[in-house]
C-alpha cells in the first residue's frame, strides 16, 4: 500500500490520522485533568470545617496536589491516548471522532489491563522459547490457605489429656 493510498483510506473514514492522534491526545489528558480536579476537591474539603467555614490555617495546595507527578502523568496518558487512537484507526477499528477521544480516554487503563494477560505479559518481557512465565508468586494458592486453616492437622493436634 503507498502513502497516496493510505492517504485515501484515512479520508474514507472521515477522519485523517492526524485528527485521531488529537482526538485520542484529548481524551488523554481529559483523564489526568479529571485526577486534578478529584485532589482539588479533596484539597476543598480539607480546607473547611464541618459547618463549612474555612479553618484557621488551611492545608496547603501542594500539600494535595503534586504538579510535577501530575504533569509527568498528563504527557503519558496523552502519549498513549493519541497512540491508541492513531493504531486502532489505522486498522479500520474506529471510524469516528467520539470515539477515538473514547479510547485515548480509556487507553491508559486499557493498556494497563491488557498487561495483567499473562502471554501478554511474556511477549513484553521476551520470553526466548515464546512459554509463559508464571507471573504469581509460587507457592500455596489463597484457596489452599483458607482449607488448611478449616481442616486441622495431625501434626498439629493439641492433646486435652491432663
Amino acid at each position: 500500500m503507498g502513502l497516496t493510498e493510505f492517504h485515501q483510506d484515512w479520508e474514507g473514514l472521515g477522519v485523517h490520522w492526524w485528527q485521531f492522534a488529537l482526538l485520542g491526545a484529548g481524551g488523554g489528558a481529559l483523564v489526568e485533568i479529571l485526577a486534578i480536579f478529584k485532589w482539588l476537591a479533596v484539597w476543598q474539603s480539607a480546607r473547611r470545617t464541618s459547618t463549612g467555614k474555612v479553618k484557621g490555617s488551611p492545608p496547603k495546595l501542594r500539600s494535595y496536589l503534586d504538579v510535577p507527578v501530575h504533569a509527568w502523568m498528563a504527557v503519558f496518558r496523552t502519549v498513549l491516548g493519541a497512540g491508541s487512537a492513531v493504531l486502532f484507526g489505522a486498522g479500520g477499528g474506529i471510524n469516528g471522532p467520539y470515539v477515538a477521544v473514547a479510547l485515548g480516554f480509556a487507553a491508559p487503563s486499557m493498556l494497563a489491563q491488557l498487561g495483567t494477560i499473562p502471554q501478554v505479559a511474556a511477549a513484553i518481557r521476551g520470553a526466548p522459547d515464546g512459554s509463559v512465565q508464571r507471573l504469581a508468586p509460587t507457592g500455596p494458592s489463597a484457596s489452599d490457605r483458607l482449607d488448611e486453616r478449616r481442616s486441622p492437622r495431625a501434626d498439629t493436634e493439641v492433646s486435652h489429656e491432663r
